[in-house]
Order: structure tokens, then sequence, then C-alpha cells
């Protein structure tokens, strides 16, 4: 597999991200994740050409009010994510994988779950 760069290999770039919990409001959840599209385009000055750009992380958002501020794919899947004290499963479905080009990210094997 070539890389961006032309460059046989695996390649990509990730970025952590941890959302405020804000008490669960959304609106100042969506004025947070408002600045992913500024991460993405840092991600892809930092390496000129790559195309193959991950954010994973705790956004505390469902996939469809993520959806609303975010315009990359979302790939994850699942009915909840979230562990409560003990350990098990919430419904929520907060943690996500914004991917930045489908096409440039064959690493991608899946959806994230």
């Amino acid at each position: 597999m070539k890389n961006a760069s032309g460059n046989v290999g695996c390649d990509f770039e990730v970025a952590a991200y941890h959302a405020m919990w804000a008490e669960g409001s959304e609106d100042e959840l969506m004025d947070e994740v408002a600045h992913l599209p500024e991460v993405f385009s840092s991600m892809s000055n930092a390496v000129p050409g790559e195309k193959d750009l991950f954010v994973i992380g705790d956004f505390n958002l469902v996939p469809e009010i993520l959806s609303d501020a975010v315009s990359k794919a979302d790939r994850t899947s699942g009915t909840g994510s979230t562990l409560k004290g003990r350990g098990k499963r919430t419904a929520n479905l907060y943690d996500h994988l914004p991917v930045s080009d489908e096409a440039a990210s064959l690493e991608l094997w899946g959806n994230a779950e």
C-alpha cells in the first residue's frame, strides 16, 4: 500500500480528544466540537499531502447530534460506549472516530465499536 507521499507503508495521523462534560449541555458540547475542522486542518498542515486523518475519543454526544457539528464521516457503530462505575456498558454512544477522508484511510477495516 502506498501512502500520500507515494512511499510504501502504512501511515496516518491520529489525534485523541476528550470533551468536557458540561453537565450534559449539548450547546456547550457543540461549541467545543465546532473546533474539530480546525484540528483536521492543523493535522493536514503538519504533514502536507496527508489525507489519512483520524480523531478518536469521547465527544459526549450521540451520533445524531455529533453529525450536526462535524462534517467528517463518523466510523463508529454500536449501541453504547460509556461505562458505569462498576464497568457495565450504558446505552450512551459518546465515543467516536471521525475520519477526514475515508478513501485515503485504507487502514480502516471496519467501524469502531
